[in-house]
């Protein structure tokens, strides 16, 4: 069990820790997500996918997916941390498929993850990470277009 920092568990440090997530997934660079939220040893399940095990592999998954889009965004709908480490919020999801009308083609879905976090150096990272959701939507549109 982890225990954390309390200036790091304030509802305003976790407001802030997840606008600061959404938006460095939103620049759509899985690198720079996963350095900044991630422990080495993260492990991650994605919907239905199986485990993906480490930081490393966490950024691979993203970047394939990343590449496929133009445009990822995340609206939190609420959320609550349930000490001593785990956070759990629910969101709405806007994907645009690379190359696709932002004006017809904007694909959005409800999400909920819960994250388990660890404090490395003073900051928050997930060391374990559930999303469930249902991409098939956003999947079948980047198939579709030989993207994945």
């Amino acid at each position: 069990m982890t225990t954390l920092s309390p200036n790091l568990t304030s509802r305003k440090a976790l407001e802030e820790w997840l606008l600061d997530f959404h938006k460095s997934s939103a620049t759509l660079d899985a690198k720079l997500c996963a350095d900044k939220f991630f422990t080495q040893d993260v492990e991650m399940c994605y919907a239905n996918n199986l485990p993906v095990n480490g930081k490393a592999s966490v950024e691979a998954f993203f970047d394939k997916a990343f590449k496929a889009l133009d445009l990822m965004h995340h609206d939190i709908n609420y959320f609550d941390f349930v000490g001593p480490d785990k956070l759990y919020q629910a969101a709405t999801i806007k994907y645009l498929v690379k190359g696709d009308d932002p004006d017809k083609d904007l694909i959005v879905i409800p999400a909920i993850q819960v994250a388990w976090l660890k404090e490395e150096e003073g900051k928050l990272k997930m060391r374990r990470s559930e999303i469930y959701l249902d991409a098939c939507q956003v999947f079948a549109k980047m198939s579709e277009k030989g993207l994945l």
